[in-house]
């Protein structure tokens, strides 16, 4: 759905550049990708869609052309989380602690003012924190995992806050 204003470039065979009107998307068309002039228009759109910037109808660029994207700070950081707890428990890497999506989640989102998307993020995290301690934590390590371990002793402090 249009969202903003459009914006227009006549770009040619010396390749050229053109920005959105909410400075979000730059298209940077490299020599020789064009071979005459051609008038190329964007316009910021509303899209969860994957693939929802489609193609230009009829268009074909000789080389590949250039797209940035650019993000706010505080929506980069949302994104990102939303991405994460998308992929679900199935996919973690070996590096990152499950716990610390959860907390990263939280805070993220807490940030970008998604205040409802952090609560969940936060309860869901504590929740994995006493059913891992439930089903997985043998008893003499039961109070380390919860006190010791400052990423489980965080999200379950600030989820009994909340």
């Amino acid at each position: 759905m249009p969202e903003g204003l459009p914006t227009e470039a006549t770009i040619g065979a010396g390749g050229g550049t053109l920005a959105s009107s909410d400075g979000r998307l730059n298209i940077t068309v490299p020599p020789g990708a064009l071979a005459g002039d051609t008038v190329i228009a964007i316009q910021p759109i509303t899209a969860t869609a994957p693939g929802a910037l489609g193609t230009p109808e009829d268009m074909t660029f000789a080389q590949p052309v250039t797209l940035t994207f650019t993000y706010p700070a505080d929506e980069a950081a949302a994104l990102h989380a939303r991405a994460a707890l998308a992929a679900g428990d199935d996919v973690s890497p070996n590096d990152l602690y499950p716990g610390e999506r959860w907390l990263q989640a939280w805070r993220a989102l807490a940030l970008a003012s998604a205040p409802a998307e952090a609560n969940d993020a936060l309860h869901r995290g504590a929740a994995w924190v006493q059913q891992t301690l439930r089903e997985h934590v043998s008893e003499p390590f039961r109070d380390s995992f919860v006190r010791a371990n400052a990423v489980n002793a965080q999200l379950l402090r600030a989820a009994a806050s909340r």
